[in-house]
C-alpha cells in the first residue's frame, strides 16, 4: 500500500519579497518610533531655545509693550555674533588651508601635496566653502550647534528620450558622447529601418557634496552624547515630488501617488522655528499647483539596529517619505560633523552664545526704555 502525498510548490521569489517586506515594516516601526522620542526632546529642550534664539537675534519685541511707552529693542545678542564670526571666519579661511594632509610613508609625499590641493578645490570651488564655513559658525553660536555633512553624489540623469531610425554612424557618436548613457536599444522594424536607442542625458556628474543644515532639521533622541556614535540621527531633506521619483526611480509609482505631503509633514516637525527664521506665517509657498513641484519632506535617517539577527546592531541609512521607505542600505557612518562653541561635558547640547547674552539684552532694553521715557 502507497500513500501519495502533495508537494506544493514554493516560489523562492515568493520568499524572498516577504522577508524584504517584514524587514521593511520592522525597519519603519522602529523608525517612527525613533523619531517620535527625538521629535518629543526636540519639542520639550531645543525647539523653544532655537525660536528664543531667533527673536533675540532679530531684535524682536517682547511682548510686553505698552501704547505710548519706549519700545525699542536692544541689540546685544546681534552685536555679540556678528562680532565674533569674522573672528571664526579669519581662523578657518584665512589662507584657505582648511585642509592639510600629512604623508605616513615617503612614498606618499608625492601625491600629498597634489591630492591636498585638489580637496581644497573640491571645498572652496567646487562647493560653497566659504558660505558653509560661515553657516556652520552661525548656527553653532546661535543654536547650541553646527552641523555639516561630506558625501558623496552619485551621477544624476535627466528622463529617459527615445531616438528612432539612427544609423550605424550616429549609434556610434552618442555612444562616445560621455554625457550620455544608452539604456536599451533595438532593430526598428518599421519602414525606414534603423536601430532605436534609449538615451539619457547626465545631468550633474558625482562629485563630492559639502552642505550645512539647519539645527532644526537634524533629529537626535535626548540621551545623545556623541553625533558618531548615537543610536539614531535624523536630516529632513525637502525636495520637489518629481526629484523624490527620479532620486528612487523604483518607487516612483508609490512616490507620485503619495498624499502625506508638505501639508501634513512639515507642521509637526519643524515648522514654528521655520516660520521663526523665515519671518512668515504664510503657507501659501506650499500650494504650487503643480504637482511635480509639491515640497516634500523626506527623512535621511541612521539607526544603528540588528535587522539580520546575527546579535549585532548595524548601521541603517535610509530615505523615508511618512510611513513609505523609499531606500535602505547598510553603511559605515553618518556623513554629519558637528560643533558647539561651548562645551558642557556629557552632554551633547553645548550652549550658545545667545544664551549667555539674553539676559544682558533685556537688562540694557530695560533701562533704555526707562531713560526714553523719562526723556
Amino acid at each position: 500500500m502507497s500513500l501519495a502525498e502533495d508537494v506544493f510548490y514554493r516560489d523562492p521569489r515568493e520568499e524572498e519579497d516577504k522577508q524584504k517586506a517584514a524587514r521593511a515594516e520592522k525597519l519603519v516601526r522602529m523608525l517612527k518610533s525613533e523619531e517620535e522620542d527625538a521629535l518629543g526632546y526636540a519639542e520639550t529642550e531645543v525647539a523653544a531655545q532655537q525660536m528664543e534664539a531667533l527673536r533675540r537675534y532679530f531684535g524682536e519685541l517682547y511682548g510686553d509693550e505698552e501704547d505710548g511707552r519706549s519700545q525699542v529693542v536692544t541689540r546685544e545678542v546681534f552685536e555679540t555674533i556678528e562680532w565674533t564670526r569674522p573672528d571664526l571666519m579669519r581662523v578657518f579661511s584665512s589662507g584657505k588651508n582648511v585642509v592639510e594632509l600629512i604623508e605616513s610613508t615617503p612614498e606618499d609625499s608625492r601625491y600629498a601635496d597634489d591630492v591636498a590641493k585638489y580637496l581644497q578645490w573640491i571645498f572652496w570651488e567646487d562647493n560653497q566653502g566659504f558660505e558653509n564655513l560661515d553657516d556652520f559658525a552661525f548656527d553653532g553660536l546661535l543654536q547650541r550647534r553646527g552641523y555639516i555633512a561630506c558625501y558623496w553624489e552619485n551621477k544624476e540623469y535627466r528622463a529617459p528620450q527615445t531616438l528612432t531610425g539612427l544609423n550605424d554612424e550616429q549609434v556610434m557618436q552618442l555612444s562616445q558622447d560621455p554625457s550620455l548613457e544608452i539604456v536599451a536599444w533595438g532593430e526598428n522594424t518599421s519602414e525606414t529601418g534603423g536601430v532605436d536607442l534609449q538615451v539619457r542625458k547626465l545631468k550633474s556628474p558625482a562629485r563630492a557634496i559639502i552642505e550645512t543644515f539647519a539645527p532644526e532639521d537634524v533629529r537626535l533622541n535626548g540621551r545623545a552624547l556623541h553625533i558618531d556614535k548615537n543610536r539614531y540621527v535624523g536630516i529632513v531633506r525637502r525636495w520637489m515630488r518629481g526629484d523624490v521619483a527620479r532620486r528612487f526611480p523604483d518607487m516612483a509609482e508609490e512616490i507620485r501617488d503619495y498624499s502625506g505631503g508638505a501639508g501634513n509633514t512639515v507642521t509637526s516637525r519643524s515648522e514654528d522655528v521655520r516660520q521663526e527664521r523665515f519671518q512668515d506665517d504664510d503657507f501659501d509657498w506650499k500650494a504650487t499647483g503643480d504637482e511635480a513641484s509639491e515640497e516634500l519632506e523626506v527623512l535621511e535617517e541612521y539607526l544603528r539596529v540588528d535587522l539580520d539577527g546575527d546579535g549585532y546592531p548595524e548601521l541603517i541609512r535610509s530615505y523615508r517619505l511618512g510611513d513609505l521607505l523609499l531606500e535602505e542600505t547598510e553603511v559605515d557612518e553618518n556623513p554629519l560633523a558637528t560643533w558647539t562653541p561651548i562645551r558642557v561635558p556629557h552632554r551633547f547640547q553645548g550652549m550658545s552664545l545667545e544664551e549667555n547674552t539674553r539676559d544682558l539684552q533685556r537688562q540694557s532694553t530695560v533701562i533704555t526704555r526707562a531713560g526714553l521715557d523719562a526723556l
